[in-house]
């Protein structure tokens, strides 16, 4: 199992040795993450997400608790529980396009 970085983990990331899809989820996060982090430390994806905007575009980091935060939900959606909700909610998608 290749480790999830840091600042792409949840509350609960001891979770994600029990339990394979948290890890999975946890682990998608963190690449999706990276794919707006440069090496320089720029803004990485969730930074753009929360950026509210300012009048020179600049992009600030968000903080330790909203990343916290949303790290915590991503990783939930791999549990059963949060598993289920995904799916509930894709269900219905696929109803209404019917």
């Amino acid at each position: 199992m290749t480790e999830v970085n840091e600042i792409a983990r949840g509350m609960n990331y001891r979770r994600t040795v029990d339990n394979h899809p948290e890890f999975i989820m946890a682990q998608e996060w963190d690449k999706f993450l990276a794919s707006a982090r440069g090496p320089n430390g720029n803004p990485d994806s969730l930074d753009y997400m929360l950026h509210m905007g300012d009048q020179h575009g600049h992009i600030p980091r968000c903080s330790d608790r909203d990343r916290l935060v949303a790290n915590s939900i991503i990783q939930w959606l791999g549990s059963p529980v949060g598993n289920a909700f995904v799916r509930d909610a894709l269900e219905k998608i696929d109803n209404e396009k019917k």
